[in-house]
């Protein structure tokens, strides 16, 4: 479990993103966002007191409930994604226009831990992949439901974008599994849309290229290859559901597709360890 001063150090080691008019409002809502956001995320009953202070004093503070929430959400998501398998480099944070306690509620209800299936209730992710020391991510925009790739060039580790890089389709925005190549040069996702699409960053270019590929059906899981050059999808269409992606790690344009038929309904599958 995190404990409430090392959130706080790490809400400390964050740049404000808004002005605040006094010492004394900054330090009364840090400490009770951090209370808040462990009682949430553990199970708690959270305090009607600080509930009650968050909200009488949000806009003298000038913060919006989706600054307030990005700011202490991520800092309690590393240790859940590592718990939950995924790459220690990808980081998940949330911005979202809802309430801010509806939204912790909608994350983790009546729950003691984050849980995964519960990535799809929100669906407005940052994918963040930390690659040479340079952060790229893509942020939801809340006004049309893109998503739009930014750079940090700064490398300071805050997680706050600094320049826009390239924007891509609103039909790729509703993400249902993400998994990073074991080479760590590629980020593959499947999408609601039907959508397998694998990220190449580039920092030349500044930006990731990135291919889609349209399957017949809704992706359910995907896995990488060991060697990073395939990529296993299962669907939702019922008996001939194995798709396998051959991938060139260093072009995802040359993405294409093997089908493999098999007469029984699948519902996960998995590569041997000495699989090619």
């Amino acid at each position: 479990m995190i404990g409430i001063g090392e959130c706080q150090r790490a809400i400390n080691s964050l740049p404000l993103l808004f002005p605040i008019e006094t010492k004394d409002n900054l330090r009364k809502i840090r400490t009770i966002l951090v209370k808040y956001c462990l009682d949430q995320v553990y199970g708690t009953k959270p305090p009607v007191e600080s509930l009650r202070f968050l909200r009488n004093n949000q806009q003298q503070c000038y913060f919006s409930k989706k600054d307030i929430f990005d700011l202490t959400i991520l800092i309690l998501f590393p240790d859940d994604i590592k718990s939950h398998k995924l790459s220690e480099t990808a980081i998940l944070g949330i911005g979202t226009t809802c309430n801010l306690s509806d939204t912790i509620n909608a994350l983790v209800p009546n729950t003691r831990c984050f849980q995964p299936n519960r990535l799809e209730t929100l669906l407005k992710y940052s994918l963040m992949l930390q690659y040479d020391k340079c952060t790229f991510h893509s942020s939801a925009d809340v006004t049309d439901y893109n998503y739009t790739l930014f750079m940090d060039h700064v490398c300071d580790g805050d997680l706050l974008p600094c320049e826009v890089i390239q924007t891509m389709a609103s039909d790729d925005r509703n993400i249902w599994q993400i998994e990073y190549s074991p080479n760590g040069s590629n980020l593959a996702v499947c999408t609601r849309q039907k959508h397998i699409i694998v990220f190449s960053p580039s920092i030349t270019e500044n930006y990731m290229e990135y291919k889609r590929y349209n399957l017949d059906s809704i992706p359910s899981q995907l896995k990488w290859s060991p060697n990073s050059t395939m990529i296993l999808v299962v669907t939702t269409c019922g008996r001939y559901i194995i798709f396998l992606c051959k991938i060139d790690c260093a072009t995802p344009e040359d993405l294409s597709l093997q089908t493999t038929v098999i007469n029984e309904t699948i519902s996960c599958a998995d590569w041997f360890p000495d699989s090619i």
